[in-house]
């Protein structure tokens, strides 16, 4: 649920340490802050409509979210190739103006996938991970479609964490940064204050715009 005003207390407090940011005459904090920062994006958002739950999704760049239904994968987004996958991903700048001319398509967000929709099952599974391991995770379950339940069964960061360092040490995982997260459906109702809520959120977030 979006509150307003948890998003600008947010983004004050963001904007107040950047302007806490020490001067420097070193060129490559200059240059580095003239580029400004970039970022995949990855958001999930679950919703309650017409009795049953949906989830909506949008990307930028190469984080990606696979739909886990039973032992099989349903569906990933945005890349569903391991092929697909490089070291220029489209990206969130924070300075998206500095090089307009130039075709980056770093700053060129709009050029991504679009937001998708799926309905919802008790039982079902929603993975998000990072790009390392979403690579890896697609080129291994189409050759072993048993690596979905190997997943399922590890049940601690340092069984993730060997299993991480394992296949980093055979070549098979790139090495990076690896983020995994596990959504699971295991209640389909949805309690009427729940929803009430919702309703009063968004009542408040329309008044404000």
């Amino acid at each position: 649920m979006y509150d307003k005003r948890i998003h600008e207390a947010w983004y004050q407090q963001q904007r107040n340490q950047i302007n806490k940011r020490p001067t420097s005459d070193q060129w490559y904090l200059e240059e580095g802050l003239r580029w400004g920062a970039h970022a995949t994006f990855l958001g999930v958002e679950f919703s309650h409509q017409g009795g049953e739950w949906c989830c909506r999704a949008n990307a930028v760049g190469d984080c990606c979210l696979f739909h886990i239904r039973g032992d099989g994968l349903s569906r990933a987004f945005p890349l569903d190739d391991p092929g697909a996958f490089n070291s220029s991903p489209v990206l969130i700048s924070t300075r998206q103006s500095v090089c307009p001319d130039q075709g980056d398509p770093h700053n060129n967000p709009s050029s991504d996938r679009s937001p998708i929709e799926i309905t919802c099952q008790e039982g079902d599974e929603f993975w998000l991970m990072t790009d390392a391991l979403a690579c890896w995770f697609l080129r291994v379950q189409k050759s072993e479609p048993e690596i979905i339940s190997q997943i399922q069964k590890i049940s601690n960061f340092d069984e993730f964490e060997k299993r991480i360092q394992e296949e980093q040490g055979r070549k098979n995982l790139r090495n990076d940064d690896v983020t995994l997260m596990i959504i699971r459906i295991k209640d389909m109702e949805c309690p009427q204050e729940w929803l009430d809520s919702a309703a009063q959120t968004h009542f408040e977030s329309r008044e404000g715009t």
